[in-house]
């Protein structure tokens, strides 16, 4: 069996292991503060185990999220294992389901050669909690998502809910977070700060849908169209587009090889050239936010965005036109504080 690519911690204290699904990262950013949190916080050795499969995440992303964690948090990347017996079209659910499956038996090696305390999948990798009833170990389910409703808004569903919890169908649970990062977890330069610093403040509008948003070709090309028209400043965090004529909220074309700006509209990036600044794949978003000169954020509103936005005092528009905090009579929004990138 293959080894394990590791940075494991001398401690022999029974270790908090936390399992990493091979999603975007914007899946992964929330389970690497838990980790943090732990260690840094409650003195509680962490690990962060992640797979060694790429295809469904952003593979520069992920190195940046595991090169920000502090020495004091472990990190392992369970060996690769095959799927090339998929069907070239399967669903990225049914990818995921299965290379979580099949990696079972290189994480209960793992988990046997190390003194363990609890193993903490994310909600994706759930299937994993059989490996803490055969070792005998606590087990924990990570999901960081908000509440699906609210008394006001959903009281049908908040009822059922009720009832639920009434009968003992729900398992425990604890409340943690919210986990936001701070700047300095985002180190290094980049492409997209420089530019900010060099724009008026208030005037740029942020435009990105998360790790694991994608939009049509179709939709792509479209947003290219309206943020040209608009006349507005913006940075927009490009994603390849899905290739099967919809979008998806978590999906991915499994292949990084390919170049998003290369979906966009002919002449798109000269015409804009100097007003905008469209680059492939990610960004550091919580510097981006932190940035005088971004204005509002336009997202899909996945709950770690809104946190990060919040946090930066950001108003937020959404593509299900979901309210945002925007102030009349243009793009930008009121925030709280100021300063260049901190």
């Amino acid at each position: 069996m293959e080894p394990f690519a590791s940075t494991t911690a001398e401690d022999q204290r029974p270790h908090v292991v936390l399992l990493a699904s091979p999603a975007p990262p914007g899946h992964l950013i929330p389970l690497a503060e838990l980790a943090r949190w732990l260690a840094e916080h409650h003195g509680v050795p962490a690990m962060l185990v992640t797979f060694a499969a790429a295809d469904l995440a952003i593979p520069d992303a992920r190195s940046a999220v595991l090169s920000s964690l502090p020495t004091s948090v472990a990190t392992a990347t369970l060996p690769a294992v095959p799927l090339d017996d998929l069907p070239a079209n399967a669903r990225v659910e049914t990818v995921l389901f299965e290379l979580v499956q099949r990696s079972l038996p290189h994480l209960r090696d793992l988990l046997r050669s190390m003194s363990v305390a609890a193993l903490v999948p994310d909600f994706f990798c759930s299937a994993a909690l059989s490996v803490t009833t055969e070792l005998g170990v606590l087990g924990y389910v990570f999901f960081p998502s908000s509440f699906s409703a609210l008394e006001k808004l959903e009281p049908a569903a908040v009822e059922e809910s009720k009832k639920a919890a009434e009968k003992g169908t729900f398992s425990p649970t604890y409340p943690v977070g919210p986990f936001v990062r701070s700047i300095s977890d985002e180190a290094g330069e980049s492409v997209c700060l420089e530019w900010l610093d060099r724009q008026s403040a208030g005037s740029v509008v942020y435009v990105s849908f998360g790790s694991a948003g994608m939009l049509s070709v179709e939709q792509t090309r479209e947003l290219a169209a309206r943020l040209e028209m608009s006349g507005h400043r913006f940075l927009w965090v490009v994603r390849m587009p899905s290739l099967n004529g919809g979008s998806s909220a978590f999906g991915s074309n499994g292949g990084h090889d390919d170049d998003p700006l290369a979906w966009l509209p002919d002449g798109f990036l000269e015409r804009t050239c100097g007003r905008g600044l469209a680059v492939a794949a990610w960004a550091p978003q919580v510097r981006v936010l932190s940035q005088l000169a971004t204005a509002v954020f336009v997202s899909h509103c996945g709950w770690k965005l809104t946190l990060e936005s919040v946090a930066a005092a950001r108003g937020v528009e959404d593509e299900h036109r979901r309210p945002g905090r925007v102030r009349r009579g243009g793009p930008a929004a009121t925030r709280a504080g100021g300063g260049r990138r901190r």
